[in-house]
């Protein structure tokens, strides 16, 4: 599953983009009449929409290529933005039944951003120890904070055709693939790595495709999802 474009709420688009656009460089674009920011990557569009007083704080990652993840930190170091700790004692989480390596960081909004090197993906680069923009490619997860798990779960996979990814359980459950994930987790639960962040239950919209060629188009408020397929 492809995550196409996700849009996410923000009171502070002007401090993203100065962040997206001028400390990681993406490329940005405003729209005036929507009052929204585009980050646009390679192979995702991400937008943030302007709302007055919304102080939620989202998690998502970013698909990078397998290889980079050390490149990732260094990039990310030398742009004086601070990564959340590993368990030992470094910047790299490795997840072994996952096949991935992350890292970890905040955005001036307070949200949770992680580049994820995923290598079922197959998408190493000829160049390992450099890393720029361009790196970072597509929307790899969207964390989203249901009123029932297991309710949403089955709305997800019965419209898109999603199926659980690795584990699963009463409180948490990927759907997608390696390429693109919806992370549902119980309302409350706190993010990972121990961010002491909970989990709400905020606004997304999204439009992924599916292992069909079929575009889904999902929003989700409140915890619950309704479904738009085109």
């Amino acid at each position: 599953m492809r995550i196409l474009e996700l849009a996410l709420k923000t009171s502070d688009s002007e401090s993203l983009g100065r962040f997206y656009g001028g400390v990681l460089g993406l490329p940005i674009e405003s729209n005036a009449d929507t009052n929204s920011l585009t980050v646009v990557l390679p192979d995702s569009k991400f937008i943030f929409e302007q709302e007055s007083g919304f102080d939620g704080r989202y998690h998502f990652a970013f698909n990078i290529p397998a290889n980079k993840i050390e490149a990732a930190a260094k990039f990310l170091t030398d742009r004086k933005v601070e990564l959340l700790p590993a368990e030992d004692g470094g910047s790299v989480f490795r997840f072994e039944s996952w096949k991935a390596h992350s890292v970890y960081f905040y955005d001036p909004a307070g949200n949770i951003v992680e580049l994820i090197a995923r290598h079922e993906l197959y998408n190493a680069s000829s160049e390992p120890q450099l890393f720029g923009a361009r790196d970072i490619l597509s929307i790899s997860e969207i964390g989203v904070a249901a009123v029932d798990v297991a309710e949403l779960r089955v709305a997800v996979e019965e419209q898109t055709g999603a199926v659980p990814y690795r584990e699963s359980s009463e409180t948490f459950c990927a759907l997608g693939d390696a390429e693109g994930l919806i992370i549902l987790v119980a309302d409350g639960r706190v993010w990972y790595p121990n961010t002491g962040v909970s989990a709400s239950r905020l606004p997304v919209r999204m439009v992924v495709r599916d292992d069909c060629g079929a575009c889904h188009r999902v929003q989700i408020h409140a915890g619950r999802s309704v479904f738009e397929r085109d």
